[in-house]
């Protein structure tokens, strides 16, 4: 139970601490005086979101603390708390500083509000006059529905469900997905490209061959024109051989030097001439090997045409023109199998489609057992606030697929005998809302009971003898969780077990709220006071004794 409260710095609210004693604890006090407050700050400690507006100093920080000791029941039916005991106990901390920030804590250490959520769920249960609107929102029965499956140890059934329809959802969009990535529209196109590619033959590097061939026969021209200029020069053109002639005819001439002081001139000379022969011979040959076919640089130029068409469209090398073709062939090979891979995945998804309606079927028969269940525990409950017995009604309609099944769940209510059963919103008014509220509390509170129960004004639209059942039930369930009601009916503070008065003081012109617990007497008068409205006449407290003594 939450035994200790301690808030600091939010907004009314300057220094409070609180201890709370088990049972029926209802907190009593004027309307602005600071009791939804305290219900915003218990609520920091369940893990809500800080608004930091509540800072009353804005230099300053502000604490909520709360401290919560277990019973050894409690702590066996949720061992994730264990990690998170010292002896029993847990001291939940919120700090919301100036500069924005919010420090979540557990026993001093810090977690993130994420975690510290996720182990508050199970701990403490804050109803408001908001809350109850849930129960208009259809989307809500189903919800409230799965809790009871899961309790019922069938949670395995949503789990599968679950499951089965994200496979179905994957099945469907690789449907969607081989579609977008396979137009039937292209393979016409794709089928021209790869005949188109086929017919021109293009063999690997041929357009880096034809090229390099190319620009040597393109070369020719200036060859023949250098060496007939050369030929000419030499003599060769006038007279054939005289060139060697001369030559041969000079290194017999050089031999006359032999013998006299110029004879290594001489054969150096003949040296020369001998390689002078050589590279001319080397060259005419190299010359006379050159081709220049008009008919080939013809079918190079043709073909080198003929390939640009790809190079303009693929790429400038054959490699890429080689590698579009190898993608085109390749798409086409899929397109070509197109019927048979989408029967396939068809196929797939209506097995992953039955598996899903299975599932559906098993998850329906679970709602629909825990939905009676539901409706006769409700009723049970409803009687018991002075509701028409059996007016209750919880259930299982088939509605559209979504990844929490092929249901919807529906509540149902007739609140007179013989009346048709009609959606809550179309039938239920202020007070039975309340009394329909505290009945499915009840309900799940029996089942998984909360540590601590808070109830903010749920007896709102209810008087007389109905307010005395709702007081009575509340302190019903506080036999199994402390339960904290904020309340303005005298039939509620009077079956309280403790007593609790929140009032404002203004000093030095600030005003700040304040928390005291009541005596026994005082709580009598304050009692009193509900029952006259404001004066405290010797009738109300008669009144107020006489109403504590009914409940015992």
């Amino acid at each position: 139970m939450l035994a200790q409260l301690r808030v600091t710095n939010f907004a009314l609210i300057a220094d409070l601490d609180v201890v709370f004693k088990p049972g029926m604890d209802v907190i009593l006090g004027q309307t602005g005086a600071g009791k939804t407050l305290l219900v915003e700050a218990i609520g920091l400690l369940s893990g809500k979101r800080a608004e930091f507006d509540k800072l009353k100093d804005e230099t300053k920080k502000a604490l909520v603390e709360g401290t919560f000791v277990f019973t050894d029941q409690f702590i066996s039916e949720h061992e994730e708390l264990v990690p998170y005991l010292e002896d029993k106990t847990m001291v939940v901390t919120r700090t919301l500083l100036p500069s924005k920030a919010a420090i979540a804590r557990i026993n001093g250490e810090n977690v993130s509000l994420s975690k510290l959520k996720e182990l508050m769920d199970s701990i403490i249960d804050i109803h408001s006059q908001r809350d109850s609107l849930l129960l208009y929102q259809e989307q809500s029965h189903l919800a409230l529905l799965d809790a009871l499956v899961s309790l019922a140890g069938q949670k395995q059934a949503l789990v599968s469900f679950k499951e089965a329809y994200v496979a179905y959802q994957e099945a469907k969009k690789a449907i969607e997905d081989f579609k977008k990535d396979n137009n039937l529209a292209e393979k016409d196109y794709l089928s021209f490209q790869v005949q188109e590619l086929e017919k021109a033959s293009i063999k690997p590097h041929e357009i880096e061959d034809l090229e390099s061939e190319l620009e040597a026969l393109s070369g020719f021209e200036k060859a023949e024109k250098a060496y007939k200029d050369l030929m000419e020069a030499l003599g060769e053109e006038e007279e054939e051989g005289s060139l060697e002639e001369r030559l041969s005819s000079s290194l017999r001439s050089l031999e006359g030097f032999f013998g006299t002081s110029l004879e290594e001139e001489a054969k150096r000379t003949q040296g020369s001439i001998n390689e002078l022969q050589e590279a001319l011979n080397g060259l005419k040959e190299s010359f006379n090997g050159l081709s220049a076919s008009p008919e080939r640089l013809e079918e190079l130029n043709s073909r080198l045409f003929e390939l640009s068409s790809f190079q303009r469209k693929y790429g400038k090398s054959t490699a890429e023109i080689l590698s579009a073709y190898d993608s085109f062939k390749k798409r086409l090979e899929n397109l070509e199998n197109y019927d048979e891979e989408e029967k396939e995945l068809e196929k797939k998804a209506e097995k992953a489609l039955d598996e899903l309606t299975l599932k559906g079927k098993s998850l329906t028969l679970e709602r629909q057992k825990e939905a009676k269940k539901l409706t006769g525990m409700v009723n049970e409950e409803l009687a018991s606030l002075g509701l028409k017995d059996g007016g209750f009604k919880a259930e299982v309609i088939k509605g559209e697929l979504t990844e929490k099944g092929f249901d919807k769940a529906l509540f149902t209510i007739a609140m007179n005998e013989g009346g048709r059963f009609l959606p809550l919103k179309e039938a239920i008014s202020g007070g039975e809302n309340s009394r329909l509220t505290l009945a499915l509390k009840a309900v799940f509170n029996k089942l998984t009971p909360y540590d601590t129960l808070i109830f903010d004004e749920i007896d709102t639209g209810i008087s007389g003898n109905i307010a005395a059942k709702a007081a009575e039930k509340m302190h019903e369930l506080a036999s199994s969780s402390l339960v904290l009601a904020i309340s303005h009916l005298p039939q509620v503070a009077a079956r309280a077990d403790n007593c609790y008065f929140v009032y404002k003081e203004t000093f030095n012109g600030e005003t700040t709220s304040h928390l005291k617990e009541l005596s026994p007497k005082e709580g009598e008068e304050e009692i009193a006071r509900l029952i006259s409205g404001s004066d405290l006449t010797k009738e109300a407290l008669k009144a107020a004794k006489a109403l504590k003594a009914s409940f015992h």
